[in-house]
């Protein structure tokens, strides 16, 4: 058998076990009030460690309004009443707790309290409370202007209603005389309920109230001493903070105002209901005004019913519709005749989109209407509805009207759909969840703290800088986390931290700035961090948001790119070519020391000015402005070129003429999109100057050849003129004797004399041709016939062609496209290839001795001109070789021919080149441009 004292140990153990396990916060104290233990569950609630709470008085843990209640309840607990009621505690950290607490005194005289945390559920019944207020507020408006009471008397009742529901300090209706545009008070509520006194009347655009009416503007303000016109003593005497004032506007007419003084902060529902308000005694006071248009007042009613998105529906005692706005008929596909008379329960076995529902729930609707007249208590309750096959959710106010005698007489019944803001609750917390992973996963290093500067929340990059468990970093102020920072090298560094979290606190706006820690190991991590003061809904700040992105990396990158800009510039600088940089507006953006000492103007002086904003003080005044066009447009051009842009530039600069070669781009994003243009400006003077006279000298040396050339043709020459001097000589012979003949034979002598004059043409012509090549004059270019000119060549290098037994061969091709060039030049290239090709020839001895000259199309833009050869042919380096100066194959040449050569054809815009002949000799080939830039007349 159990003994007596083992039964109590174990029972004792079991109380125990309950008390240390209970959800709920169970308190224990002594008749005076002193906690002796108190579980778990019970510090939680407080914010205490296990224990902490034991020795401490019920008063500590009490809001202060609570302490003198507490006494009285504990009167009645020493009495033996047990007692459940709600009291207000305070945490450790100060901050309140709604609570219910079911108490009663144990047997050995102490006191034992049940406690559980309903600071949600306040929360959520205050809300509710305040949006039936302002339902209610509404209803009664409503419904004050329903009732047959004067116009005045309606009026005072609708103050009053706003001054209770909304807690205001008072409230003042205002109505318009038309004819004369006063504005008269006619009811006033609140501190103040005297309708006389020196704002009682006066005309609309004067006060406040006045101008609200001539701008038919609703105006608020929740700093009421910033209000022009405001008498600042007044207000402050009678500790008035905000103010609202709506117009009231019906059809577009004002017919009054009403505005509320408060001396709180207006909330946002608050003004809500206050403008519904307003727009229903608007409708009321043109209703009241005119009551031979009462029909039309009363469709005005329901005309406000039927706009609202809400479901209105009006009952009687029994339970039976008797009226129903728009909204509530859509929603059941109903009209108002197929609603009126008929209950909850018939509604629903009417309509097939209800019948989804189950006959519990409507009989539970049904319900919830009888208790609300029974208990003459406004409730509030969310329904989920099948309209159809759509689930609706709907927040539902009913409240009873009563009669004059206080009689409760119709339910009022407004249903709010909320399945959208219930969606969107839903949407919400899965965005918080998804805003908690960015957080957590963010690069950046984020954390929350307090006022206190203690931390509230940190994300794990934050934790893993400091190289802390997050954990640890709860709780903490940045002071103390610097300490427990294994990693933190430099601990003053917090001071800057703390300097920036008051700066925060005073800003009115998110304030960003780099800071910088200093880790173990001399590194430096630079952050540039943004604070931001975060506030509830009334205004008020509750703690500090820091975001922090590490920029250690572009500041190194920063400091890198300073240094090759440095480089850069340097390099601009120390560059003989003049370099400008300008954006796409033609402002210069970089310029380096060439360019500024050609202008004589300083870097200063250039930098955001453009070329005609210089044009003036910089040393090129005196070019034209059309020269200053085509510089912007060879700008524009380069911003529409792919690749760079190159021109010659001619500038008197100082008197001397100067001659630049100017290349322009365009600079570009990634993207392609340019951004500015880039110059560089190369003096050419120089350049062109030994280019003129290397071209002097080219054309010496090229007549030097000719003439040498010439000299090799002497031979050939004297051939070619002395046949036709001997005809002429034989033919003035043959003319003699047929003139000495009796009688003469004229005839015959006539033919002679022709000869005579042929053959002397053609001496003539032989030396012309050779006077050509050997005359020494500048370089003129004119429309050529490729196959003459060959020709004309050919036919000076006949003799030595048949003297050396060699077959010359040529091939002509037909129409031909003209050429542009030097006749002269062309010739002595061709010359000088067809005597390298007998002189090969020559060198190899017997054989097949063959010389062949070719023209033909080599493609759309070039002719070509070929000689080839059966001579010695060339060696494997020498395709090249030949064309070099003072190169040559023969014992007796210069080896400047082909080199002479080679410089024309290219003058010429062709190209000159040597290769082996098929089966021996060698073959020089050139092209040529077809084509002229002038109308020149073939030659």
């Amino acid at each position: 058998m159990m003994s007596e004292m083992d039964k109590l140990r174990a029972s004792e153990e079991r109380y125990r076990i309950i008390f240390e396990n209970s959800v709920c916060g169970v308190f224990v104290s002594t008749a005076d009030g002193v906690f002796t233990d108190v579980n778990a569950s019970g510090c939680r609630l407080l914010g205490y460690e296990p224990g902490a709470l034991a020795g401490k008085s019920i008063i500590e843990v009490l809001a202060p309004p609570e302490v003198a209640r507490f006494f009285d309840a504990r009167e009645s607990l020493l009495a033996g009443e047990a007692i459940y009621d709600e009291w207000t505690l305070l945490k450790r950290d100060g901050s309140p707790v709604e609570t219910e607490a079911s108490s009663q005194m144990l047997p050995d005289g102490r006191l034992l309290a049940f406690v559980r945390n309903i600071t949600e559920r306040k929360k959520a019944e205050n809300m509710g409370k305040r949006q039936f207020r302002h339902t209610a507020l509404r209803a009664e408006v409503q419904v004050a202007f329903s009732s047959g009471g004067s116009l005045p008397s309606v009026l005072q009742s609708v103050t009053e209603s706003i001054v209770r529901h909304l807690d205001a300090a008072f409230v003042r209706v205002w109505l318009i005389d038309e004819k004369t545009q006063i504005l008269e008070l006619r009811a006033s509520a609140g501190i103040y309920t005297h309708i006389d006194g020196p704002h009682s009347r006066f005309k609309v655009g004067q006060y406040k109230i006045g101008k609200i009416a001539a701008l038919k503007q609703f105006f608020f303000s929740n700093s009421i001493l910033e209000i022009e016109m405001i008498d600042k003593a007044w207000a402050t005497r009678e500790g008035l903070v905000s103010f609202a004032g709506f117009p009231l506007i019906v059809n577009d007419k004002v017919v009054g105002v009403v505005g509320m003084f408060s001396r709180r902060l207006l909330t946002d529902d608050a003004l809500e209901a206050f403008e519904a308000s307003a727009a229903l005694i608007a409708q009321g006071v043109v209703r009241k005004q005119a009551e031979d248009e009462l029909r039309e007042k009363q469709a005005l009613l329901q005309a406000f019913f039927d706009i609202s998105t809400e479901l209105i529906q009006i009952k009687d005692v029994a339970g039976r519709c008797i009226m129903t706005n728009r909204a509530f008929q859509e929603t059941l596909g109903l009209s108002g005749e197929d609603c009126y008379g008929k209950t909850t329960i018939e509604i629903w076995e009417a309509v097939s989109a209800l019948r989804r529902n189950s006959r519990k729930m409507m009989e539970d609707y049904r319900d919830s209407d009888l208790e609300a007249f029974n208990t003459g208590k406004t409730s509030r309750k969310e329904d989920v509805l099948f309209i159809g096959d759509d689930e609706r959710v709907f927040s539902t106010i009913k409240s009873p009207l009563y009669d004059a005698a206080g009689k409760p007489y119709v339910i009022f019944s407004i249903s709010t759909d909320v399945t959208e803001r219930r969606r969107a609750e839903n949407k919400l917390r899965a965005e918080q969840q998804l805003l908690q992973s960015i957080i957590e996963n963010s690069t950046a290093l984020i954390h929350v703290q307090d006022l206190d500067n203690r931390v509230l929340l940190v994300n794990r990059n934050f934790a893993e800088l400091l190289r802390l468990e997050p954990e640890q970093m709860i709780g903490k102020t940045e002071y103390e986390l610097w300490e427990l920072s294994p990693v933190a090298a430099d601990k003053t560094e917090i001071a800057d931290f703390r300097a920036f979290d008051a700066e925060a606190l005073t800003a009115g706006m998110p304030l960003q700035k780099e800071m910088c820690i200093s880790l173990i190991g001399d590194e430096k991590r630079y952050f540039l961090t943004t604070k931001s003061l975060l506030r509830d809904e009334e205004g008020n700040p509750h703690s500090i948001c820091t975001v922090a992105t590490d920029i250690s990396e572009i500041k190194r990158a920063e400091k890198e790119l300073r240094a090759s800009q440095q480089l850069l510039q340097t390099i601009f600088d120390n560059t003989p070519a003049q370099i400008n940089v300008k954006d796409l507006n033609g402002r210069f953006l970089i310029t380096n020391r060439a360019f500024e000492q050609n202008l004589g103007l300083s870097r200063e002086t250039l930098l955001g000015k453009t070329l005609y904003d210089i044009w003036k003080i910089s040393p090129f005044k005196d070019e034209s402005r059309d020269k200053l066009d085509a510089v912007s447009r060879l700008d524009e051009e380069a911003l529409k070129e792919e690749k760079a842009i190159q021109n010659e530039n001619v500038t008197i600069l100082a008197g001397e003429e100067r001659t630049y070669l100017v290349t322009k781009c365009a600079l570009k994003y990634d993207t392609g999109e340019p951004y500015s243009i880039l110059t560089i400006a190369t003096d050419f003077t120089e350049m062109r100057r030994a280019e003129k006279e290397l071209r002097r000298l080219q054309a010496e040396l090229a007549h030097a050849a000719r003439v040498m050339t010439m000299g090799a043709l002497t031979t050939t020459i004297a051939h070619e003129v002395n046949q036709p001097l001997a005809a002429v000589v034989m033919n003035g012979n043959a003319c003699l004797r047929w003139l000495a003949i009796d009688p003469p034979n004229l005839e015959e002598a006539r033919n002679a004399v022709n000869r005579i004059i042929r053959d002397g043409i053609r001496a003539g012509e032989v030396i012309e041709r050779a006077r050509g090549l050997l005359k020494k004059s500048p370089s003129q270019k004119r429309a050529l016939d490729i196959n003459d000119i060959v020709k004309e060549t050919a036919a000076l290098a006949q003799y030595e062609i048949q003297k050396n037994e060699i077959l010359l061969e040529t091939r002509y091709a037909t129409d031909l496209p003209i050429i542009e060039g030097d006749k002269i030049q062309l010739q002595q290239v061709l010359l000088n290839l067809l005597m390298n090709g007998i002189d090969a020839i020559k060198a190899a001895g017997g054989g097949d001795a063959r010389l062949s000259v070719e023209t033909r199309q080599k493609d759309d833009d070039h002719i070509l001109v070929a000689v080839k050869d059966s001579g010695i042919g060339l060696k494997a380096d020498e395709p090249d070789r030949i064309f070099e100066s003072f190169y040559t194959t023969k014992k007796d040449g210069m080896g400047m021919g082909l080199s002479i050569s080679r410089s024309i054809i290219e003058a010429h815009g062709g190209r000159l080149w040597a290769a082996a002949n098929e089966p021996k000799g060698a073959a020089i080939q050139f092209a040529l441009p077809v084509g002229i830039r002038n109308n020149y007349e073939r030659t």
